[in-house]
């Protein structure tokens, strides 16, 4: 059995510290970029995800390349609010994130900056969330959604709601493609992550955010592995419910190759 690591609240102290100056920093620099028109939205807030996945430990392996020149939905596994900092650093594109992100304390600031779409969890608001996404991809502008619609325990992929993949049913050389992108969390301080290693980084129960952030901050380091799928249409599937699930499928595939000795298919 693996000794389970312990956090180290100095460490957290420092980290949290220097998170808070890089966090102001650039969210400073990016409201004078937006004052000024600069175009490019997304290119500081790559570089502000990264620098926050080096200051809490965070190394990512990608494999895989995203399709170059079109416009692009991901569609990827949700883990933990640090799923966020991880593809946004990886990924171009705009995230689709629930209205209550939009208050949370300097993280609901930053998601602003970045051109996140805030959508309310009401079905009665799917017309109006549809629309958002609409004039976004149409716009060139590449989505980042997480159709679980919660986060999970990072071993098993929760049912693609597929509401929202009505947005990719359109056909033409101009229609988005989709990707899905499985987030797999392997290992911590080196070690090779069983569930209760992996409830450290994975956010899907009542434990504050705060509480959460500190113990990760804590920890000396994580390793997650992101898997960009092949691209696809939405117009090869007979209903976005057949999308939906050929997702999910594509999804919990990466996460089995990745997490052998585990059930990501669920319970």
């Amino acid at each position: 059995m693996s000794q389970q690591p312990t956090p180290s609240a100095l460490r957290a102290s420092f980290r949290i510290l220097l998170f808070l100056i890089w966090s102001l920093s650039l969210a400073s620099l990016q409201v004078i970029l937006l004052l000024f028109k600069f175009k490019d939205k997304l290119w500081l807030p790559m570089i502000f995800h990264r620098g926050c996945c080096r200051i809490l430990g965070l190394n990512i392996k990608v494999s895989g390349e995203t399709t170059p020149n079109k416009t692009l939905l991901f569609i990827a596994n949700h883990v933990s609010y640090l799923d966020i900092i991880i593809l946004g650093g990886v990924l171009r594109g705009s995230f689709v994130a629930k209205a209550e992100v939009a208050n949370w304390f300097l993280l609901g600031g930053l998601a602003k900056l970045q051109d996140t779409l805030f959508i309310e969890r009401v079905s009665l608001q799917v017309k109006n969330h549809l629309s958002l996404m609409e004039n976004a991809l149409n716009t060139q502008r590449n989505l980042i959604l997480f159709p679980e619609g919660t986060s999970g325990n990072g071993s098993h992929v929760l049912p693609f709601k597929s509401a929202l993949f009505r947005v990719v049913e359109t056909e033409g050389e101009n229609a988005p493609l989709v990707h899905p992108i499985t987030v797999a969390y392997t290992h911590c301080n080196g070690i090779e992550m069983n569930q209760a290693l992996r409830d450290y980084y994975a956010w899907y129960d009542d434990t504050p955010l705060t509480t959460h952030f500190f113990r990760v901050a804590g920890l000396r380091s994580a390793t997650i592995q992101i898997i960009i799928h092949p691209a696809i249409k939405g117009s090869d599937f007979a209903s976005r419910k057949a999308l939906a699930e050929h997702c999910q499928t594509q999804v919990a595939t990466g996460l089995a190759q990745v997490l052998p000795s585990q059930n990501p298919e669920g319970v």
